[in-house]
């Protein structure tokens, strides 16, 4: 049963991006795979009023925000700081990934998660 709930827990969590122990605590790292970081939370917000609930959640709570994109950045610059004395939540764009083009102004606006 460990076996196949190992293969699961790896097939769910292959596009996340992020290691879950069985302790429960989440680890984070980066492209590199040499800066492991443990972490409070991690949210996949598909929309700005996700981002406004998790700003006012963590206000509410004392937590910083870290953002990431694509979590393509080497040198831990979109983990939180492993000095910091509190676990911080992960703010991970890469659902947030929608393109427009205003033909009229020939602008072109990107989510944070586009590639």
């Amino acid at each position: 049963m460990l076996i196949s709930l190992n293969k699961l827990l790896k097939w769910w969590s292959s596009d996340l991006n992020f290691e879950l122990d069985f302790n429960g605590e989440i680890y984070l790292n980066d492209v590199s795979q040499l800066n492991k970081t443990r972490i409070f939370s991690i949210f996949y917000p598909r929309t700005i009023n996700d981002i406004e609930y998790l700003i006012s959640k963590a206000k509410s709570e004392g937590k910083t925000i870290s953002l990431r994109g694509q979590a393509h950045t080497m040198g831990d610059q979109t983990l939180p700081s492993r000095n910091a004395n509190s676990l911080n939540y992960i703010c991970d764009l890469k659902y947030m990934n929608r393109v427009e083009y205003d033909g009229r102004t020939k602008e072109v606006l990107g989510e944070a998660g586009t590639t």
